[in-house]
């Protein structure tokens, strides 16, 4: 796919429009709750999101692409993310049963997603793995020593879940080619606002807090929306 081919894959097909407009609808009523401390309103919305992701995902996507063998990763990762998100409404250091069943939930939707990637063949690139690896190395040094500087004891929680996170980053990084540059651009700005979306939730945890609510769930929105799209585009030439 070119670059400029990438942003029709939501005209692939008409009908995909209904539940990406729904997506949208449901972003929009997320943030703008998170905006005015409405925590009930943020919470009705929340869980509506990944599910309507998935299913315009899975209706942009080209017949031969249709299949459970081939999708089951994506599938799963946006469901173990749905998991997380509903955990993780249930409280923070209020509930850190609740928190770590979030965290594990996220962890593994990561898990899949670069299942996903080594399942298609895509990772390919030794300098993409090599340049991502040392960037993740660097990123991580910083964010364990910044959260170390709030409550240790999370932050020696937390630090895992970042670790899970920063290899899909790396993995991503390993899909770079001339053939597939715009489609790992996508994926690449999706899991970079993933990090940055993350790295506010784990301040925030170390009572720490850098930005508020409504910055982290607009991040982490688009995050998954480019990360999904990238892969969506992966499969459509």
């Amino acid at each position: 796919m070119t670059q400029y081919g990438v942003i029709l894959i939501y005209s692939f097909r008409p009908y995909s429009f209904i539940p990406f407009i729904l997506f949208l609808v449901f972003a929009v009523i997320n943030v703008n709750a998170n905006r005015i401390h409405n925590r009930k309103q943020a919470h009705i919305a929340k869980p509506f999101l990944m599910p309507l992701l998935l299913a315009t995902y899975l209706m942009i996507l080209p017949d031969q692409s249709l299949t459970w063998s081939q999708q089951w990763p994506v599938v799963m990762a946006l469901l173990c993310h749905t998991i997380g998100d509903v955990l993780l409404m249930a409280g923070h250091k209020e509930t850190p049963v609740f928190m770590g069943l979030g965290m594990l939930n996220f962890f593994m939707g990561h898990v899949f997603y670069i299942l996903w990637f080594f399942r298609k063949g895509l990772v390919k690139n030794p300098y993409g793995l090599v340049s991502g690896t040392i960037v993740m190395i660097f990123l991580l040094i910083w964010l364990y020593g910044s959260l170390a500087k709030g409550d240790r004891k999370i932050a020696k929680v937390i630090f895992p879940y970042c670790f899970g996170l920063a290899v899909l980053a790396v993995v991503i990084a390993g899909t770079y080619s001339f053939s597939f540059f715009a489609e790992s651009q996508l994926c690449l700005i999706g899991i970079s606002l993933f990090c940055f979306s993350d790295s506010l939730i784990g301040h925030e945890l170390v009572g720490r807090r850098l930005f508020g609510n409504t910055t982290v769930m607009w991040t982490y929105i688009l995050a998954q929306f480019m990360l999904v799209s990238g892969i969506a585009a992966f499969q459509i030439v």
